[in-house]
């Protein structure tokens, strides 16, 4: 008799919403925590090469904080492709006209770099005041505390 060999279906888990307050908040710290969530490190059944990843909504991404003094000293580099064509900028000058692309830099440079993080970051959602536009997904709010080594949850909806 012939026994065939019975493999394991994978049946993926709805994703959740979280929503996650940006002020004063540390760059760094936040955008490893996000990058977490994002890939789906957080679940029993996370693998590499599944996208099973949450959303998560930052809101307040102007009042977010740096460590030290990169306020000052961090720049941004762009490069036009063309002789002479670099272009600097600043915290300072970046937080002016685009307050997102400082979170948005931080947690890409965090994500592996493939074909499925981009997927990934398309479930990342910025916005620079506290107005959000996915209130419908009724997403968890996330109260983090970066004081200690690991981030401390304290979800206020679910006890």
């Amino acid at each position: 008799m012939l026994f065939m060999k019975q493999t394991k279906t994978f049946k993926p888990l709805k994703s959740k919403w979280y929503l996650i307050d940006c002020d004063n908040l540390i760059v760094g710290r936040l955008s490893c925590f996000v990058s977490k969530l994002l890939r789906g490190k957080n679940k029993a059944n996370f693998a590499p090469f599944w996208d099973l990843g949450d959303h998560v909504i930052l809101i307040n991404s102007k009042k977010v904080k740096f460590s030290k003094d990169k306020e000052n000293k961090k720049k941004y580099y762009h490069h036009s492709q063309y002789p002479g064509g670099l272009k600097v900028k600043t915290v300072s000058q970046v937080r002016e006209k685009f307050p997102n692309r400082i979170i948005f830099a931080a947690i890409k440079g965090m994500m592996p770099k493939n074909k499925l993080s981009a997927q990934q970051l398309k479930h990342l959602h910025i916005f620079s005041d506290e107005v959000h536009t996915y209130n419908a997904q009724k997403p968890i709010k996330l109260n983090l505390n970066f004081k200690l080594t690991n981030p401390i949850l304290n979800n206020d909806d679910q006890k």
